[in-house]
């Protein structure tokens, strides 16, 4: 049976440099999609993308498609308009902590190094009792747990991840119209065994009492007039913002990640200008309706003239009187009349 000569069968993989000559149907983007470009790869399924409004996104490709599609720097590709995937991320460092920490002890801290692709990134772990972290409470980071917070469900150990994202914040959460001016800081407590660091089952804190603080350390250069925001990053993408408890502190009543954010120049300047055009045309339709108010007194001035005017006209034609004053009063008085009474019969009465 000859062989087949020709491009190769079904399996065949497409290289790096080899031009795709199939015609490929165009896909338009769908809701909550956008355009981007691929920089760079960053492996398992990961890779930095440039958007056409200039924003660099850190995007995944879940499941095993990430063994199925290839991706190359320069391709055009769709992503979602979420800019994190932080289940991904979580999965990712919970399997990689397992992997660095084999033998892990009751009591310690554990500081997990990264991969290079996550440089800029800090993980830490602390693995203790939930009886000792119900009685005693937790400081370390920039987080103050305080004493008596329930973690659920109730497991004999737990594993408190703290993550200091650094210069990954930005890829993995946002706040539309504002920037962030720190770090995001995480707090996850998941379950632990006694080989296992990390079960990778997550659990809950319950704050009945004081809340968790969390203090910021490095805060970047922001408008000395603006007072940063705390904001809180849900686990199914929502986002709080509260204010400021102190200076570049914040409460908390539940794990989560957490950073600073302050309005973004643009809005601050847009705010500014609609505020000023506004202020524009509220003075111009003032001045419009004075204006108004003026134009139509002064017609009615005229009108009245006019009127004046034409009866005083009409009045030149007939005969004038003389007139005299009674008080205040201006009356019309006859000099003389205008016909001179005549008797009927001229003869005399008899004297």
């Amino acid at each position: 049976m000859p062989k087949n000569k020709g491009k190769g069968g079904k399996n065949r993989k497409r290289g790096k440099n080899e031009a795709d000559d199939e015609k490929r149907e165009l896909v338009f983007k769908e809701d909550g999609q956008e355009y981007a470009q691929v920089l760079r790869m960053l492996g398992n399924g990961r890779c930095e993308a440039m958007c056409i409004d200039g924003t660099k996104r850190l995007c995944h490709i879940r499941g095993k498609m990430h063994k199925k599609v290839w991706i190359a720097a320069g391709d055009i590709i769709l992503v979602g308009s979420n800019t994190y995937d932080h289940d991904s991320l979580d999965n990712f460092l919970c399997k990689h902590a397992n992997k660095e920490i084999k033998n892990p002890r009751t009591g310690a801290f554990y500081n997990i190094s990264l991969p290079s692709n996550f440089t800029g990134m800090e993980i830490s772990i602390l693995r203790l009792r939930t009886v000792s972290f119900w009685l005693r409470g937790v400081n370390y980071s920039v987080f103050n747990v305080p004493q008596r917070v329930v973690p659920q469900p109730n497991r004999k150990r737990m594993a408190i991840v703290y993550e200091n994202l650094g210069n990954w914040s930005s890829y993995y959460y946002n706040v539309p119209n504002h920037t962030m001016v720190a770090p995001v800081f995480g707090i996850i407590p998941y379950t632990s065994s006694e080989t296992t660091l990390i079960n990778c089952e997550k659990m809950n804190l319950i704050i009945q009492g004081d809340p968790i603080r969390i203090q910021f350390p490095d805060v970047r250069p922001h408008a000395k007039n603006v007072a940063p925001i705390c904001v809180k990053f849900g686990a199914d993408g929502s986002v709080e913002l509260s204010n400021m408890t102190k200076p570049y502190e914040c409460e908390a009543k539940s794990q989560g990640h957490y950073t600073l954010v302050v309005p973004s120049t643009e809005s601050h300047t847009q705010i500014k200008g609609l505020n000023i055009w506004w202020v524009f045309g509220f003075v111009i339709g003032f001045v419009g309706l004075v204006m108004v108010v003026l134009v139509v007194i002064i017609l009615v001035k005229v009108a009245k003239r006019r009127k004046i005017r034409k009866m005083e006209k009409n009045s030149e034609g007939d005969e004038a009187f003389d007139t005299f004053w009674i008080g205040e009063s201006k009356l019309p008085l006859a000099s003389t009349r205008r016909t001179q009474p005549v008797l009927e019969n001229d003869d005399v009465a008899p004297g």
